[in-house]
């Protein structure tokens, strides 16, 4: 299979908006995330926003950027092109397509290149092997590596595990996934000896080449005792893992299912972030296919597949638990877990990394250890219906990072919640900036102490603010609920009464608001 070839085509190609050849522009469109750059022009800066924002509403939108100077404006994310400029022509009849492409450029690579940068896929380049091939390094003539995964020559299975982790590298986009630069397909035609004869022979090599990741795989850190790397390490490496898979089963129309997914397919980078690789039996959620055809390690499969062959996402859920508990308490802790009940399993865990880390644990540090274990032991529950699914499992590990804090620290760090801290004022309270006593500043929303607003509200956007985790989304940092008694007059007569205090503390942003970005006006906090 051969990506979607996407030209760049200058301004000059079109004499107006109106010449624009849509049908040979988008010859589309690659299923791999596009940036797109188009020139328009708009008059001034209320022109800019309305532009922004109408190109906002639009489905698979991720990022859009706008350059002040050149009236030049960016869009990248899953999007069909014609509806962007359909859009922006509503703000400004003038608009002109500078390029479009996938935002990582993927190339096809001649077989002789790949000989070249893997010393003829010499012994001394092998980093890994699979089941069907083996994976080489190769380094580049701008000295940047790739790993090389070149399949064995043979027929079937193989050429069909080829074409499947193609199409789904091609279109997972994600920080906690492989991602592919280039393949190769090539045929080539040989004298071979057949029966006392020479005869011409077709010989196909493939190769799919994706980043180069230092760290290597998972499976080298991991032996009969805990993980040996420091905690804060291995915490980010299951939170990375849990997002990669959210990832594939929430982020697609149809759910990719990996079915293989174990330590040798997580690879770390140069940071120990991890990246979900070996997607050769992954299969989209519509997808029949022969189940015999799963080749995991019999302990990451689940039991409802091993008796009957039965696949559904929690397959995979399975798979993550088993690996977590490889973390946390070495490769033998799936089978130990099943003979200890499981709070007696998660204080055992726990007590083991209170002593490597010398009892120098953190509130913080000691959530994150007991959070962990829970989840594990949820993942590999016999019964799949009392498993969790990954977006269940992302929204125990967001409850980490919010913190409950009391009144009255938060009136210390807004200096008793005073005029100067103000940042923006709301329809239900007031946002502070406040300042935590390792420097870090957060914004801090307290809520009016009025009867319209209930628990229950604020409850609602506490556990709306939870749920949600994106790089593109203000992210909720903790919260306070406070009451107190005090005494009031009321109708003449001194009453006790119970006083409320509610607020919501948030990450600060410091680039201000993107209207303050395009037009100089002063920051404004949506909340």
């Amino acid at each position: 299979m051969r990506p979607t070839q996407i030209r760049s085509i200058s301004p000059s190609t079109f004499l107006s908006p109106r010449s624009i050849d849509l049908p040979l522009v988008f010859d589309l469109m690659a299923a791999a995330c596009k940036k797109m750059v188009l020139k328009a022009e708009l008059k001034d800066d209320k022109q800019k926003v309305k532009a922004v924002k109408s190109l906002a509403v639009l489905h698979g939108i991720e990022k859009i950027s706008v350059d002040m100077r050149d009236d030049m404006i960016t869009v990248i994310g899953l999007f069909d092109p014609i509806d962007v400029v359909a859009k922006l022509r509503k703000v400004s009849t003038h608009v002109y397509i500078v390029s479009v492409r996938p935002e990582n450029e993927l190339y096809e690579l001649t077989f002789g290149y790949l000989n070249r940068i893997t010393d003829f896929f010499s012994e001394e380049r092998i980093i890994g092997h699979g089941g069907h091939g083996v994976v080489y390094k190769g380094e580049q003539d701008n000295e940047e590596c790739i790993a090389v995964k070149k399949f064995h020559l043979m027929q079937g299975l193989d050429n069909e595990e080829f074409k499947n982790e193609f199409n789904n590298l091609m279109r997972v986009q994600h920080q906690n996934t492989v991602r592919l630069v280039g393949y190769c397909h090539h045929t080539a035609q040989v004298l071979v000896e057949h029966n006392g004869e020479h005869v011409s022979a077709r010989v196909e090599e493939r190769a799919l080449c994706s980043e180069y990741l230092p760290g290597g795989s998972l499976d080298r850190h991991l032996s009969n005792e805990s993980c040996a790397l420091d905690w804060h390490i291995c915490y980010n490496i299951i939170k990375g893992l849990c997002e990669g898979l959210h990832y594939l089963h929430e982020g697609f129309e149809y759910p990719i299912y990996h079915l293989e997914l174990k330590p040798s397919k997580i690879l770390l980078d140069k940071d120990m972030m991890p990246k979900i690789g070996g997607f050769g039996f992954s299969r989209h959620s519509t997808e029949t296919f022969n189940t015999s055809d799963v080749m995991g390690t019999s302990v990451y499969m689940p039991p409802e597949y091993i008796s009957t062959r039965q696949i559904t996402p929690k397959f995979d859920v399975f798979s993550l638990g088993v690996i977590i508990l490889q973390i946390m308490a070495g490769k033998q802790s799936y089978i130990k877990c099943a003979d200890i009940p499981p709070e007696e399993f998660i204080e055992l865990v726990y007590e083991l990394w209170v002593n490597r880390l010398q009892a120098t644990i953190s509130k913080r540090t000691s959530r994150e250890v007991r959070t962990c274990i829970r989840i594990a032991l949820k993942c590999v529950e016999f019964n799949l219906m009392k498993r969790p699914t990954t977006n269940e499992i992302i929204q125990e590990l967001n409850k980490i990072d919010i913190v409950e804090w009391s009144f009255e620290f938060l009136e210390r760090i807004t200096n008793g919640f005073s005029e100067q801290n103000i940042v923006d004022r709301g329809g239900y309270g007031v946002i502070y900036k406040g300042v935590l006593e390792n420097g870090e500043e957060i914004a801090v929303k307290k809520l009016h102490p009025v009867l319209w607003i209930d628990d229950e509200q604020f409850k609602n956007e506490l556990n709306i603010l939870m749920r949600v985790k994106h790089k593109n989304i203000v992210q909720l940092a903790g919260y306070c609920h406070h009451t107190s008694q005090i005494v009031a007059e009321y109708k003449g007569e001194h009453v006790s009464a119970s006083v409320v205090e509610r607020a919501i503390c948030l990450e600060y942003m410091h680039g201000g608001s993107l209207a303050d970005q395009l037009s100089g006006m002063i920051l404004l906090y949506f909340y």
